[in-house]
């Protein structure tokens, strides 16, 4: 696949050039941690053709376990370890939008016992799913490997292979053995976070990484920030600055945007390079797609739209100067509220005649305020857009917002994932997505009162959820599958909950 480098060496230049170097202030969670990615060696399993239309991230090198029923020993070996460890994890990258739930069983391939399961359910593109295995099978999966069978599913997963031709640094997402001792603290997020590990499909997983790896650098002047996003958006562009990606069905897309939560890494791209045709890709299809009243929408309206339509709208307007498209990113954040926030509950979704269900669903609670917030934010860097009507609305809205949130912050200073709901139980992705839009609103001076001491608890909770290199777990699976998963207590690992708390670690510095 052609691929460009996206930012050239003067504008990279120039950008470190403009920032000054400082350190992240506050002292966060630091431990004895060590770790160690054991790769695959060899990896066997039986061939499948990819559906015509449908399209694996990046050209990476992938395999496959067969569906239930199916035919076809799946076998993977290790490299030899001569490190002493505590625990060991097997871990493995979904890389292909299924929605369904599956279940693989994990055996020793030296005893043949059974090992235990992975259990994915509804996976996103390049998504981790993890094993931690008993120390009984250590020895016999080091020296033997492991085998692979679905147990339950319709479907053949892709999962992202052993080789590494091209020399990526993501090997926390290729096919490996974690072997561990301690837990992950900030130094391994940020090492895992900035890099390839952190990818995730283009649209709002991505962005969500993309605006914590620009807080970072912005907060810490440290330039392996910004080259990270110059990894990753070099792999969604090709030579003439056109999208080349699959979209979140895995469908291969080209120059074109897919819809509302498409646009959101353009934010940091029009941070980054004004003079980028992205940005007149994205004004194209917000005035195609903005109804007479302004709202642009696919059937329903969500909150999704806050953050990842009306942000990236703001930016790029300031990006070209348009202040009819400042306007427009103004309707979306204020039309939402009307159609989404009524009887003190905040709804994800609904339409022009009402509501229709997840109310007060936390992700849903994070892109409301996240995208207030960063919106006002992205319009105060032009004084006359900062003027534009809806401006001081949106301020009363946003702080209002906070405060409602404020009282359904937990002891422990995240929230459920219905913040109203306590059986819902605790969520990562939507605790951090809250804490960085509120952490957001107070440095930026959005706010008439300090929420410092709730959103460093908030952050010094999710450390608790670290792997031992980095990933933050425990949060709720995408949103493919309706509400009951939400509801369920199934937890993930997925990479836009890393992008999340980086933004509000890098608020908070």
């Amino acid at each position: 696949m052609d691929r460009r480098e996206f930012l050239g060496h003067t504008l990279l230049t120039g950008l470190m050039a403009t920032m000054f170097s400082k350190q992240t202030k506050g002292s966060y969670p630091s431990n004895e941690t060590w770790f160690y990615h054991l790769p695959a060696t060899s990896v066997k399993s039986p061939p499948v053709q990819v559906l015509p239309g449908k399209r694996t991230p990046f050209e990476w090198d992938t395999f496959v376990v067969p569906q239930a029923g199916k035919s076809g020993r799946v076998s993977i070996g290790f490299a030899r370890n001569d490190r002493p460890f505590d625990e060991m994890r097997l871990r493995v990258c979904s890389v292909m939008d299924i929605s369904e739930d599956i279940i693989i069983n994990v055996y020793s391939v030296a005893s043949k016992l059974l090992i235990g399961s992975i259990d994915i359910r509804y996976p996103h593109i390049l998504q981790p799913f993890e094993l931690l295995i008993d120390p009984s099978h250590h020895t016999d999966i080091l020296r033997k490997g492991v085998a692979l069978r679905m147990e339950r599913g319709n479907v053949p997963v892709w999962l992202l292979s052993h080789r590494n031709s091209e020399n990526f640094d993501n090997k926390a997402l290729r096919v490996h053995l974690l072997l561990s001792r301690g837990k992950g603290g900030a130094r391994e997020f940020t090492d895992l976070f900035a890099s390839l590990n952190s990818i995730q499909q283009f649209g709002w997983m991505e962005g969500c990484v993309l605006d914590g790896l620009f807080d970072l650098f912005r907060a810490t002047g440290e330039h392996r920030y910004l080259t990270s996003i110059n990894e990753h958006l070099n792999l969604f562009f090709d030579n003439d600055g056109k999208l080349n990606y699959e979209d979140p069905r895995s469908n291969y897309l080209y120059d074109t945007i897919y819809g509302i939560e498409c646009p959101l890494p353009i934010a940091v791209i029009a941070k980054l390079d004004p003079r980028h045709p992205i940005l007149r890709k994205l004004e194209e299809f917000c005035f195609a797609n903005a109804a007479s009243d302004g709202l642009i929408g696919e059937g329903h309206i969500t909150t999704e739209g806050c953050y990842t339509l009306a942000y990236p709208m703001a930016e790029t307007a300031i990006a070209l100067a348009n202040p009819e498209l400042a306007g427009l990113a103004i309707k979306q954040v204020i039309l939402r509220h009307k159609y989404l926030f009524f009887d003190g509950n905040i709804h994800q979704r609904g339409t022009r005649n009402g509501h229709e269900g997840y109310a007060n669903w936390a992700r849903g609670v994070a892109w409301y305020l996240l995208g207030m917030a960063r919106t006002l934010i992205s319009l105060k860097k032009n004084e006359g857009f900062y003027a534009l009507e809806g401006v001081a609305e949106m301020e009363k809205l946003y702080e209002n917002g906070v405060k409602w949130a404020l009282k359904y912050q937990q002891h422990n200073g995240l929230w459920y994932a219905f913040l109203k709901e306590a059986l819902t139980g605790i969520d990562t992705s939507g605790s951090a997505g809250i804490a960085a839009a509120i952490a957001l609103g107070e440095k930026h001076g959005l706010l008439s009162f300090s929420v410092k001491e709730n959103t460093e608890k908030a952050l010094y909770e999710l450390y608790k959820y670290l792997t031992p290199d980095g990933f933050v777990t425990g949060a709720v699976q995408s949103n493919k599958a309706g509400e009951s998963l939400q509801r369920r207590g199934y937890r993930v690992i997925s990479q836009y909950t890393s992008g999340l708390m980086a933004q509000l670690m890098a608020a908070l510095s």
